[in-house]
């Protein structure tokens, strides 16, 4: 999209990959999402510990799963194995 909008970035000559990369990334919609993820990470740390204690559990039970959950995500293909396998309670 970005692109689109302010025409293509030009290539110089025998540049690396990496830093093409990171001049033509959108670091505006990047660094929403990350504070989008941290907002959920800070309400998940505020909400869990209460309904965890609700439902007779530890008062981290469900930050505990959620990063198993996360650290599970970037395995790729061992992903759908790990959470198919994961004991529901």
């Amino acid at each position: 999209m970005t692109a689109m909008v302010h025409g293509s970035t030009p290539v110089r000559e025998g540049e690396p990959v990496l830093p093409k990369w990171w001049r033509t990334l959108d670091k505006l919609t990047v660094s929403c999402i990350l504070i989008l993820f941290g907002i959920g990470l800070l309400l998940g740390f505020a909400a869990s510990p209460p309904l965890a204690e609700k439902n007779g559990f530890q008062p981290f039970h469900y930050v505990e799963r959620r990063g198993v959950f996360w650290r599970a995500g970037p395995a790729g293909e061992g992903r759908g194995v790990f959470l198919a396998g994961w004991p529901c309670w």
